[in-house]
């Protein structure tokens, strides 16, 4: 027995709008002739292009990230006895990446200051991120000899705080002092240990990268002076969306309540 279907009627809504909503299926991203993302400078300083590091390992690598980029600017910083170095702030501008920040790292070439517990230093992200890389290390002499600083959530310790010479090598973000601040950037800043518990994961994790990265040097005090002479790098692992993924960064949605 079956019962037979005298008629079929399909009544269709009205169709109000469509939205297309595309979709990245692939990771692809921006390349310009040299096969590089473009990478530009804020301030008309000398910057290097995008380089891939393969052989440098994420500290904590996550599932589906790219290997270890870099970016650096390579004009020297120049430290005074006391103020604001020059230029300041150094700015390394970046484009043509797609994806959200994984791990990252700075380094800091050949920095040589006859007063390093004078140094203060703050990254500053694209998306208004303030994080103290760097402040009141070594006493008097850590930085009396040019030395190469990676900084790091993975390093294996501290910079130190005592008068001793600092090895070049990779140390975790560092602040000793409290109160410190930066001409043209208002605080609150986040602030590493020992002055605070904050990480280039808790700054910058998971943010998007492209946009403009401003690093601050100060000398805090008189007496003394310096230079990076070899400028500073960024080295960060981008995670890109999965096939058929829509990624939001953390720091590129705002809520507009008039809207």
């Amino acid at each position: 027995m079956y019962r037979q279907i005298q008629s079929l009627r399909i009544n269709f809504l009205p169709l109000i709008s469509l939205a297309v909503i595309v979709v990245s299926l692939a990771y692809a991203g921006y390349t310009g002739a040299s096969g590089n993302p473009a990478v530009t400078d804020s301030n008309g300083q000398t910057v290097t292009s995008r380089k891939p590091n393969p052989d440098n390992t994420p500290s904590n690598a996550r599932s589906k990230a790219s290997p270890m980029q870099q970016f650096c600017n390579t004009t020297a910083i120049t430290i005074p006895s006391s103020g604001s170095a020059t230029p300041y702030p150094s700015g390394i501008a970046i484009s043509g990446v797609t994806g959200v920040i994984g791990d990252m790292s700075v380094t800091l070439n050949n920095i040589q200051h006859s007063f390093s517990g004078d140094v203060d230093i703050l990254l500053v992200g694209p998306g208004g991120q303030k994080f103290i890389i760097l402040s009141d290390v070594g006493g008097s002499d850590g930085f009396d000899t040019a030395r190469t600083i990676t900084l790091s959530d993975a390093g294996t310790a501290l910079l130190i705080q005592s008068t001793d010479p600092i090895p070049s090598g990779t140390y975790k973000p560092t602040n000793y002092g409290t109160g410190d601040t930066f001409t043209t950037v208002a605080a609150p800043y986040l602030s590493p240990a020992t002055a605070g518990s904050a990480t280039f994961e808790s700054a910058f994790g998971l943010t998007d990268p492209v946009g403009t990265w401003n690093l601050y040097v100060v000398d805090d005090a008189g007496g003394g002076g310096g230079t990076i002479s070899g400028g500073w790098c960024i080295d960060m692992n981008v995670i890109p969306p999965s096939p058929g993924q829509l990624q939001f960064a953390t720091n590129a949605y705002t809520h507009d309540e008039a809207g």
